[in-house]
C-alpha cells in the first residue's frame, strides 16, 4: 500500500512539473522535479522499518547549539574544532547513551588530572 502512494505521489508531482512548465513557470517546474524524491523519502524509510521523526525540532536545536557557539563574539572556530562540536552534538542527540559514557569518561580523566603548585613567601622588608 504504502509503495503505491510513493509512486502515484511521484508521478502527481511530474504531471505538476509539466503542468507548470506548459504555464511558463520553468523555475517552479525544475524546483518540483529536483526535490520530488526528497518529499518521500519518510515514506521510503518507513518501507525499511526506519521510524523518522514528525518534527525536526530537536536537530533543529542541535544545530542551534553549534551555531551559538560559532556566532559568539570574539570566537574562532577551525573546521576540525567545528566538525568535533557537531559530532559531539550529533551523539548526544542520537546516541544519548553512548555519550553518558563519553562524558563520564572525559569527567573522570578530568578528575584525575592535577595540577601541583607550590608557593613560597619570603619577607624582605621592601629590599629587592
Amino acid at each position: 500500500m504504502i509503495r503505491e502512494r510513493i509512486d502515484q505521489t511521484l508521478e502527481n508531482l511530474r504531471k505538476e512539473a509539466w503542468r507548470l512548465e506548459r504555464q511558463d513557470s520553468p523555475k517552479a517546474a525544475a524546483y518540483l522535479r529536483e526535490w520530488a524524491e526528497a518529499t518521500v523519502t519518510f515514506a521510503e524509510l518507513a518501507l525499511d522499518q526506519q521510524q523518522v521523526p514528525w518534527t525536526s525540532n530537536v536537530v533543529e536545536r542541535a544545530m542551534g547549539e553549534v551555531s551559538k557557539r560559532c556566532k559568539n563574539q570574539w570566537m574562532r572556530w577551525s573546521e576540525a574544532g567545528l566538525e568535533s562540536l557537531l559530532w559531539v552534538n550529533l551523539v548526544q542527540y542520537a546516541d544519548p547513551e553512548q555519550f553518558a559514557a563519553f562524558a563520564d569518561e572525559l569527567l573522570e580523566r578530568s578528575a584525575k588530572t592535577a595540577i601541583t603548585m607550590e608557593v613560597s613567601t619570603e619577607a624582605t622588608r621592601g629590599e629587592l
